[in-house]
């Protein structure tokens, strides 16, 4: 079983830099900073699960009396680093999950976080020195009273999330949110399921799903990016291309020619140094047209450009 696990979690590890590097290809083609968090969130993840190997493979070559003489490698440095680990990708996620719904985190977030993650890990190395504190159920462990809590508030704000994305008028951006939205929720289901299954003791189920949880994680946002993201970019890029609705933001919104044109690569997936070697400008002058262009339509990102497209689109059919 112990060389089953180091395997599998290597090839979870290979299947998780494939995703990093595809996913890393795959979203230069946008000018959106929010799919720069699902990156972020892939790395975080990756570099926990790479932490987890070294951390099985190490400790399951040791004797009794090297596991007991390397107790403070464990518990004085690795939990919290993981700790941190896990902390930053849960900011991942809800910033994700902000970003889908148009909106920035709450202020009181960060702060929150970071005295609860505090708080809870003192007590528990208090615990360590005065077993008197530590929770007697073996369920209220440190990791179970850290990761619930954040889980919970992460489904509250998904279904938010949910409520909202069907509400929404383009109806590629509706799939994409909605869908980003399920693909979490099943990410908690596996989480829910990992746990009952340890809690009953169903050791091989529970090692089948936590080996099946990391594969998803992986693949998540790689799902979402190809079949939801890029077809609704490349489909709203194709319509906005094909018609003359985009002329007349020359008119209405005073888009000068250059701005216009970089408009369209923009809507077509190009990156500014894809921009440069087309145009024959600086990259310094591309990254002016597109503030202009984003000051002159009233938006502040990709994804608050493509809206305004979208619905414009709509309007003017």
């Amino acid at each position: 079983m112990k060389h089953l696990n180091v395997l599998v979690m290597v090839v979870n590890l290979l299947i998780g830099v494939w995703a990093i590097l595809y996913f890393q290809q795959k979203s230069r083609r946008f000018h959106d900073a929010g799919l720069r968090l699902l990156l972020g969130f892939l790395l975080i993840f990756n570099l926990f699960e790479f932490d987890q190997f070294i951390l099985i493979y190490f400790f399951s070559n040791l004797t009794p009396e090297q596991l007991k003489s390397s107790e403070f490698l464990l518990k004085g440095l690795n939990w919290p680093l993981r700790t941190l680990l896990l902390l930053g990708w849960y900011i991942f996620q809800y910033k994700i999950i902000a970003w889908q719904g148009e909106r920035k985190l709450p202020r009181w977030l960060l702060p929150a976080l970071i005295l609860f993650t505090a708080g809870l890990t003192a007590y528990f190395f208090l615990a360590l020195h005065s077993p008197a504190l530590m929770p007697k159920s073996p369920l209220l462990n440190f990791w179970n009273l850290y990761l619930w809590p954040l889980t919970l508030l992460q489904a509250v704000w998904l279904a938010r999330l949910l409520a909202e994305s069907r509400r929404r008028p383009d109806p590629g951006q509706r799939r994409a949110g909605t869908a980003m939205a399920w693909l979490f929720f099943g990410h908690i289901l596996l989480q829910v399921a990992k746990f009952l299954l340890g809690a009953m003791e169903f050791d091989h189920w529970q090692f089948f799903i936590s080996k099946l949880l990391i594969l998803y994680t992986n693949l998540l946002p790689v799902l979402w990016l190809k079949y939801y993201y890029i077809p609704w970019a490349g489909a709203l890029s194709k319509l906005s291309n094909a018609n003359s609705p985009l002329d007349s933001l020359q008119r209405t919104h005073g888009v000068s020619a250059r701005e216009l044109e970089i408009l369209r690569l923009i809507l077509d997936g190009k990156t500014n140094r894809q921009m440069e070697d087309l145009l024959y400008i600086s990259i310094h002058t591309i990254k002016s047209h597109i503030y202009n262009l984003y000051r002159k339509l009233g938006v502040k990102n990709y994804r608050q450009l493509t809206h305004f497209i979208a619905t414009r689109q709509q309007e003017n059919p």
